[in-house]
């Protein structure tokens, strides 16, 4: 679902370019009579690294729907106990 990029809100995660990018700010640069830039700072998801890229006010993104759900930490507790036993056993 391509959106204009004025509509990119920050926590909104979109694609470009076959990556996937959490944007952190969206701003609007405008100089004198002048049509303005977007300026967004973004966080790649795969690499962690932060970038700032600016767009025209007509460019358009990818929005990427991401469900979040909270882990529960005695779960993580046993699927590491889990994996050790095997890793042990297959010796």
């Amino acid at each position: 679902m391509a959106v204009n990029i004025k509509e990119l809100k920050a926590g909104n995660a979109y694609t470009e370019n076959n990556d996937l990018f959490l944007c952190i700010s969206n701003e609007q640069n405008k100089q004198g009579r002048l049509s303005g830039k977007y300026m967004v700072k973004r966080k790649n998801m795969r690499t962690s690294a932060i970038t700032e890229v600016s767009y025209n006010p007509t460019a358009k993104v990818d929005i990427a729907l991401i469900e979040k759900e909270k882990c529960n930490i005695y779960m993580i507790q046993e699927i590491c106990l889990f994996s050790w036993i095997m890793k042990h056993m297959n010796k």
